[in-house]
């Protein structure tokens, strides 16, 4: 991941983020779910078929959504898990690329300064040949 840093002039947006439902209302199939506080309107709906099972179909709602959340708080507990070992050996990698980096880096400067030193012997000798006697 890399970031800008803006200095002076440069126009900037601010981030719309996009709103989020509750847990309660989420469409699932493009059908919404009654929640835990809507049972009132389905009471009225049941009483007015003539149904006595309001309370066994409120009951089980309640018990399928607490064990439907408590299978995706594992899930995603998973997941997290997952990531932050993920996580920990990218750091890992990294701390090891540091020094492997500095390592190449360090024989590279060495080779460049024998590089620029050999090219100015030769000119220095290419210009005056002389300067071998004085040694």
């Amino acid at each position: 991941m890399s970031s800008k840093l803006h200095r002076g002039g440069v126009p900037t947006e601010p981030v719309a983020w996009r709103r989020v439902p509750s847990l309660d209302s989420v469409p699932l199939g493009g059908q919404v779910f009654p929640t835990a506080n809507s049972w009132s309107s389905l009471d009225a709906e049941a009483a007015a078929r003539g149904s006595n099972s309001t309370g066994d179909a409120q009951s089980a709602y309640q018990q399928g959504f607490t064990e439907g959340k408590a299978v995706g708080r594992q899930d995603v507990s998973a997941q997290i898990e997952a990531m932050n070992h993920k996580l920990a050996r990218t750091i890992e990698e990294l701390t090891g690329l540091r020094q492997r980096f500095r390592h190449e880096a360090e024989e590279d400067v060495v080779a460049l300064a024998l590089a620029t030193a050999r090219r100015i012997l030769h000119r220095e000798l290419t210009v005056e040949p002389e300067a071998l006697l004085v040694w």
